[in-house]
């Protein structure tokens, strides 16, 4: 049985940065702040390690996972799971002492967090990430830095983004990223959030130049056999990228669980929805994040 390479896991809906890239600025205070209860999580945990699988990721459509009020508790859990890994991204801003220590103590499985992060001075980083927190995200990762360097079992990586009118700033942070113990990539593109953000990202004086191609739609994108999410609600979501409005939710965790539907004919009957453009699901017409399945 051929079983996703990850299993995404929403925790919350809430983030505290407002990206110029991002959807979430746009949703803010429109919703109401969720964050899923722990007898959920774990039942979702569980299901996955039952049907063989071994990572697990926290990170969400839009949100940030060390915002979430129980991230200790869910790290902890997970460490005393079979999950070999786990990963997520996040902006960094939060990190609270009892998040720290939960990151301390990880000592089975192995935890690859990613920092999101673009603009690299003070200036830059309030006019791309929307918050002027770049101070503190700068002291939370030496603090991290300390973690990584004394615990096998947790390491880290930066995405630096570059952006219109980098004048070194992110060459520069890569260096300050190895003197940190941790590693980095360069992320050169941007996309348009299946069409969301079209507008809002061509007119960015910083971003708006570039834009991820579109590639033709010839099977179904490989995110449907690779990144299933369960949103805070339990939802199943066949995409963990940019599905902001559960377009593609099949079903719910609380009523089945996560292997019925991983098998089941409404996943099967999503992917073929690509093999023809009238089909062809509204959020992944414009998608530049689409990659064809090699199926």
């Amino acid at each position: 049985m051929r079983i996703p390479s990850a299993l995404y896991i929403e925790t919350t809906n809430l983030c505290n940065a407002r990206c110029v890239f991002c959807y979430y600025p746009k949703v803010h205070g429109t919703m109401p702040v969720k964050y899923m209860d722990m007898d959920l999580f774990k039942k979702i945990v569980n299901d996955f390690v039952d049907m063989g699988g071994d990572t697990i990721s926290l990170t969400p459509t839009i949100a940030d996972p060390l915002v979430d009020k129980l991230i200790d508790e869910r790290l902890r859990y997970i460490d005393s799971t079979p999950i070999k890994k786990l990963r997520f991204y996040s902006n960094f801003i939060n990190f609270r002492d009892k998040t720290r220590e939960a990151f301390e103590s990880m000592s089975h499985t192995h935890f690859n967090i990613g920092i999101s992060m673009t603009g690299f001075n003070k200036t830059m980083y309030q006019k791309l990430m929307g918050v002027d927190k770049y101070d503190k995200v700068i002291t939370n990762l030496r603090r991290l830095s300390q973690i990584v360097r004394t615990n096998p079992f947790v390491n880290a990586h930066l995405v630096l983004r570059r952006y219109e009118g980098d004048t070194g700033e992110t060459d520069r942070m890569a260096d300050f990223c190895r003197s940190m113990g941790f590693g980095h990539k360069f992320e050169t593109y941007f996309d348009t959030w299946g069409g969301l953000m079209e507008d809002d990202i061509k007119n960015n004086e910083f971003i708006g130049k570039n834009i991820r191609k579109r590639l033709p739609r010839t099977k179904p994108c490989e995110v449907t056999y690779r990144k299933p999410l369960i949103t805070v609600d339990g939802d199943y979501k066949v995409c963990e990228c940019r599905d902001v409005f559960g377009e593609l939710v099949i079903g719910n965790v609380k009523l089945q669980s996560f292997r019925e539907m991983w098998e089941g004919p409404e996943l099967k009957a999503l992917r073929d929805r690509f093999y023809s453009p009238d089909t062809l699901p509204e959020i992944c017409k414009k998608c530049e994040v689409y990659a064809p399945a090699n199926v």
